[in-house]
């Protein structure tokens, strides 16, 4: 089974604020199957490489306690949602490689 990770880094427009900020996702691909992914999913790696690249990936914590982890609005430090993620696909800056295993 043949399986890759790809980081990319795109363009999102803030819901609160309406600016533009960098955000980022993973395309996971098993075999023909692909899905993305949110920064929930991410690993260590893929987090500290959108970091290198001007995401801004945080832990949201809602008032019932659940806890999610989000792309961030550097303008206005609000969380991008995660069902969101299709919106900025095919917007993407810049694609990093991050993980193939075979």
């Amino acid at each position: 089974m043949s399986t890759s990770r790809t980081l990319f880094i795109c363009k999102a427009i803030c819901w609160n604020c309406k600016k533009e900020f960098k955000a980022a996702y993973v395309k996971l691909t098993r075999n023909e199957l692909q899905c993305n992914l949110a920064p929930g999913n991410f690993t260590k790696e893929e987090k500290a490489l959108a970091a290198e690249n001007g995401v801004i990936i945080k832990p949201v914590v809602y008032p019932n306690d659940d806890v999610f982890t989000a792309n961030i609005c550097p303008h206005c430090n609000k969380p991008y949602s995660s069902n969101r993620i299709e919106e900025f696909v095919g917007h993407e800056e810049k694609e990093i490689i991050t993980l193939n295993q075979k």
